[in-house]
């Protein structure tokens, strides 16, 4: 019985920590990249540890089950020796690329944020959005809404909406992540 106990308490530790470091590194990255994420207000989601996925890693993800809705969170520091660092459209649209599905019949759409809609959205000096079906190595959805952000000399985040079917709050959970107007160092 005592065996039992203590097997149960140390798997029960086991998971707490993992999940305090998995939401940590994603603090981390939150604060060296001056953004702030939005939790949701509602208690409708839950956080799931990210994944390995050996096409795509991402930070930290979190499931909405009444909306059958995934979402990803890709963040990405400024980093000077990068020379496309400041180069979100390239970038982004590579990322948006090697994700996409290879099927013949391919359709994706992109959204480019005005400069003036990218400041009141997210704080960010350039936005776009894609819409894309995913390969089945990054996802089992087959629709991807790619939300990317990104301030110059600061970083670039990704946001990865994935469903079955467009849910009613999509435009919503899109806004999940906005850079600080007045960061602290």
């Amino acid at each position: 019985m005592t065996r039992l106990y203590y097997s149960l308490i140390f798997l029960g530790t086991a998971f707490i920590f993992g999940f305090s470091q998995n939401t940590s590194l994603f603090e981390e990255k939150l604060k060296r990249t001056k953004l702030e994420w939005l939790e949701p207000l509602e208690t409708a989601y839950k956080i799931i540890s990210p994944k390995k996925n050996v096409f795509q890693n991402y930070d930290q993800a979190i499931y909405f089950r009444k909306e059958r809705l995934e979402i990803r969170y890709l963040i990405l520091p400024y980093e000077s020796s990068d020379p496309t660092a400041d180069l979100p459209h390239i970038k982004s649209g590579r990322l948006m690329l090697n994700l996409s599905s290879n099927m013949e019949e391919f359709t994706g759409s992109a959204f480019s944020y005005t400069d003036e809609a990218a400041k009141n959205d997210f704080n960010a000096d350039w936005a776009n959005e894609y819409l894309f079906k995913p390969k089945k190595v990054f996802s089992d959805y087959p629709n991807c809404r790619m939300l990317s952000i990104h301030k110059k000399g600061v970083g670039t985040a990704h946001v990865f909406l994935l469903f079955d079917e467009i849910p009613k709050m999509l435009d919503a959970r899109t806004i999940s992540l906005r850079f600080l107007e007045n960061p602290i160092d």
